[in-house]
Order: C-alpha cells, then sequence, then structure tokens
C-alpha cells in the first residue's frame, strides 16, 4: 500500500509517502518554503503507541543510549537525534522499532516520546522549533518503522539489531 500526499500549510509545501510492505512502514516527507516560514514547531511523523507499551529505548546520534519506561508522568522520555527508537510492551510480548532513514545535514531536529497519562506514548520527529524554514530549500525526512514480538528479557537485543540495521 502506498499513499501520496501534498498539501500546503502557509507558505510550506509538503510531498507526504507513507509505504506499507514487507512488515515495514516507510515514510517519508520532502518539505519546501515558499518565502520564509517561522515556526514554533512542525512535526512530521507521529506514532500515537497504545499505553501498554510500556518500556522504550533509543539509540542517540552521539551514540548515547536512553532508556526507560513509561510512568504516565505527562514528560518527555525522548527529546534528541536519534538514530533509531523503539517502544515495547511487557505484558503484549510486542514492540516497534523506528529509524531514522534520512535527515537534511545541518538542520535541527529530533525524537520525541511524550508520556501522556492514560492516553498514548505520542512518539514524534519534530522540527524547525522556534526557528524559521528558510525559502528554496527542499528538507526531506525519512523513517522506517518494523513492528517484533520478542520475549521481555530479549526484547532490548531486539530492538537494538532491528535498529541497527534499519537506520541509513
Amino acid at each position: 500500500v502506498r499513499l501520496r500526499k501534498e498539501s500546503r500549510l502557509r507558505g510550506l509545501l509538503l510531498r507526504t509517502e507513507v509505504e506499507v510492505a514487507d512488515g515495514r512502514i516507510v515514510e517519508r516527507v520532502a518539505m519546501r518554503a515558499e518565502k520564509p516560514t517561522e515556526l514554533s514547531l512542525i512535526y512530521h511523523f507521529m506514532h500515537p503507541w497504545v499505553t501498554e507499551m510500556s518500556d522504550f529505548l533509543a539509540l542517540g546520534l552521539d551514540g548515547t543510549e536512553r532508556k526507560g519506561v513509561f510512568d504516565g508522568d505527562g514528560g518527555m522520555k525522548v527529546a534528541v537525534p536519534v538514530a533509531w527508537s523503539a517502544v515495547y510492551g511487557r505484558g503484549l510480548g510486542k514492540g516497534a522499532v523506528t529509524a531514522i532513514i534520512e535527515a537534511p545535514p545541518g538542520s535541527a531536529w529530533n525524537v520525541r516520546y511524550w508520556d501522556v497519562p492514560e492516553r498514548y506514548r505520542k512518539h514524534y520527529l519534530m522540527a524547525f522549533a522556534k526557528a524559521t524554514v528558510p525559502a528554496g530549500p527542499e528538507f526531506v525526512y525519512g523513517a522506517v518503522t518494523v513492528p517484533f514480538e520478542a520475549a521481555a528479557d530479549t526484547w532490548e537485543a531486539t530492538a537494538r539489531a532491528l535498529g541497527s540495521a534499519c537506520h541509513r
């Protein structure tokens, strides 16, 4: 299945493509500003994981690993640029890895996990926080999400292997 969408948001032109095939979801968005456009933030990919997702793991671009549990505190669990990140539900025995496969060089972006109590574990790629998108250049972002099954004692190793295999 492939979904393509073109949209306009104020002075921003966006081309989005989502493809579901071979046990993975690949998302790409290309953004271009017709004129300099001030933003408080924009997020290109958002996955509202169910609250049964109990754990997270992420590998920052700086090589630092971040991991922990979702405890419903309403806070940000991850808010850095990452090579890949994962969620896992101990009660479900299932999880998903999302790897960044494309991001504009020199552009500030990050991946966030927002722990919203009794609602979801909101996972998104955010860019241009309190910044201006310059007119002209195209900014392309890409991510691949791969679901997996694993026992609670092996999920982190499974996520690391998938994340390493998928990251650009």
